[in-house]
C-alpha cells in the first residue's frame, strides 16, 4: 500500500522510476482488495448517493466468491493498512461492515468469518451494530456473548456494548440486567478511542428494571475520575441529541441529583455539552440554585491560560427568552461579584458576555 502512494508521488513530482516494480505490486491482489476497501471519489461524474452504490457494488463483487482463507487475507491486508501514514481506517470500516452483509447471506459461515474478525483484532473497526444484529438471528443470546468474550481486542467493550444494544426485547430477562450492570462495573478504562455509546440506547431494558438507566448512570459515574473519555462516551449526546429535556428528566425522576452531577461532567469535559443551553434552563425552572453549582465548575476550569469562559456564559445566555429573566441575570451577577471578589477582570469578562445576547436577527447589549 505504501509502494502505491510512492507511485503517485513520483508521478506527481514527474521523476522518473522503475514502473515495472511499481506495478508488481499495484497489480497485486494485496493492492487490488486496498483499493477496492478504500473507495472514495473515483467517478468524479457520478454523485454521491450514485458513487456509494457503485462502491458496495464493487464490495460485493471483491467479496461474493470468498471462502474462509479469503476474508483472512482481506483482514490481514486490512490490518497493514492502519500503518500508513495517511490512515483510511473510516473508509475501510464502511467497506467491511458492506462486505459482513454480503457474507451474512451464506448464513453457515457467517460466524465464522465474524469469530476470525474478533481474532484479529477488528482490523480497522467495522461497524459492529449491524454484526451483532445478525449474530441474533444465527445464534442464541448465551452463544453471541460466549463468542464476543471468547478473544482479547481492543473494541471488545464496544462490541460487547452493541450486544447489549442488539438484543431483542423479548430476550431480555433479570439476567440480562445483571449483566449489563456487570458490564457498566467492569469496564476496560484504558481505551483512548472509541464510538459514542449512548446510555439511552439500553433503555429498553425499563421493561425488566424501571430504574436501570440510573443505576447503570451510578455506576459509570464512579468510573469519571480514572477515564472521563470512557464516561463521556455514555452521555456526549445525551444533552445534545434527539432527546428531549421531559423524557430525559422523567428517565432520571428517581435520582435528579445524580443527572445534575452527569450534566456538571459532561459541561466540564466537552465544552460542546448543550451548547445552546437547552438543558441547563429546563433544570433551573425544577431548582433555580442549580444556577450556583454550574457558576462553581466553571470557575474551577482553568484549562485555558486566559480563563475564557464563553462557552459556559453561552448556555447561560439562553435565560434571556424566559419571562424572569431579570431576577435571573440579577442573581446571576450577584454571584458572579461573590465569586471573583479579587478577580476583577474575570467579573467584568462574564458580565460582557452575558449582556451580548440575541433577540431575533441582531445581536443586543
Amino acid at each position: 500500500c505504501i509502494v502505491a502512494h510512492l507511485e503517485r508521488v513520483y508521478k506527481r513530482a514527474e521523476l522518473p522510476y522503475d514502473e515495472a516494480l511499481f506495478h508488481s505490486f499495484t497489480k497485486s491482489k494485496k493492492y487490488h482488495i486496498y483499493y477496492t476497501l478504500k473507495g472514495g471519489r473515483k467517478y468524479l461524474d457520478l454523485s454521491y448517493e450514485e458513487e456509494k452504490v457503485k462502491h458496495k457494488a464493487d464490495v460485493e463483487t471483491l467479496v461474493k466468491e470468498y471462502n474462509i482463507s479469503d476474508y483472512e487475507y482481506m483482514f490481514s491486508v486490512c490490518k497493514e493498512s492502519e500503518c500508513l501514514p495517511n490512515r483510511d481506517e473510516y473508509s475501510i470500516g464502511k467497506s467491511l461492515s458492506y462486505a459482513f452483509e454480503i457474507a451474512f447471506t451464506n448464513q453457515v459461515v457467517y460466524t465464522e468469518i465474524v469469530e476470525l474478525y474478533l481474532k484479529m483484532d477488528t482490523p480497522c473497526n467495522a461497524r459492529a451494530s449491524t454484526i451483532v444484529s445478525n449474530l441474533f438471528r444465527v445464534l442464541s443470546v448465551q452463544e453471541i456473548r460466549d463468542l464476543l468474550d471468547k478473544y482479547d481486542y481492543a473494541q471488545k467493550s464496544a462490541w460487547q456494548w452493541e450486544y447489549f444494544v442488539e438484543m431483542p426485547v423479548e430476550a431480555i430477562g433479570q439476567s440480562q440486567v445483571d449483566e449489563l450492570l456487570s458490564y457498566f462495573a467492569e469496564l476496560d478504562l484504558a481505551i483512548k478511542s472509541s464510538g459514542y455509546r449512548p446510555i439511552d440506547d439500553v433503555k429498553k431494558y425499563k421493561k425488566v428494571d424501571t430504574d436501570i438507566l440510573v443505576s447503570g448512570s451510578r455506576i459509570l459515574l464512579q468510573h469519571y475520575d480514572e477515564s472521563p473519555f470512557v464516561f463521556s462516551l455514555y452521555f456526549s449526546l445525551i444533552f445534545d441529541h434527539d432527546i428531549s429535556a421531559k423524557d430525559l428528566f422523567e428517565w432520571y425522576s428517581t435520582d435528579m441529583e445524580l443527572l445534575k452531577q452527569i450534566y456538571l461532567k459532561m459541561v466540564f469535559y466537552d465544552y460542546h455539552t448543550d451548547y445552546k443551553g437547552r438543558f441547563l434552563v429546563e433544570f433551573l425552572k425544577i431548582e433555580p440554585s442549580f444556577i450556583f453549582e454550574y457558576l462553581e465548575v466553571m470557575a474551577e476550569d482553568k484549562r485555558t491560560a486566559y480563563r475564557h469562559y464563553d462557552e459556559y456564559i453561552d448556555r447561560v445566555r439562553r435565560v434571556w427568552r424566559e419571562d424572569d429573566y431579570l431576577e435571573k441575570v440579577q442573581t446571576i451577577v450577584d454571584h458572579l461579584y461573590s465569586m471573583f471578589d479579587a478577580d476583577k477582570w474575570s467579573f467584568e469578562k462574564c458580565v460582557e458576555l452575558l449582556l451580548i445576547h440575541k433577540h431575533g436577527e441582531d445581536m443586543v447589549v
